[in-house]
């Protein structure tokens, strides 16, 4: 496995384990988050900046009683990591499961 790769995977692991304080520490201070029209329901959207990507992971996990993932696949080409996980929870409020594979991918830089 990569270093980029690694950090990928911790991003995934951490989240799973609900320490979602870890996670925008390893974004570089201009990260961008850009959600694809069909990937969630709210539609397209892009973030920029470690603060706005790290609140709207806490405010879309906090929806979520138990939310965890499951990497299926991951590979790296360089700086670029692209991965496939499962996403399984119940809505906090309404118990409504969750269930669905989404794509990602990461620009991962080594230090």
């Amino acid at each position: 496995m990569s270093q980029q790769e690694s950090v990928v995977r911790g991003q995934f692991d951490a989240a799973t384990r609900r320490e979602f304080a870890a996670a925008p520490d390893a974004f570089d201070k201009d990260v961008v988050l850009a959600v694809a029209a069909d990937a969630i329901p709210t539609g397209a959207w892009t973030l920029r900046g470690r603060e706005a990507v790290g609140e709207w992971f806490a405010e879309w996990f906090s929806s979520f009683a138990d939310y965890r993932f499951k990497v299926e696949e991951m590979r790296s080409v360089g700086e670029k990591v692209f991965a496939v996980a499962s996403n399984k929870a119940h809505g906090r409020a309404s118990g409504v499961e969750l269930d669905w594979s989404l794509a990602y991918l990461y620009t991962a830089r080594s230090s």
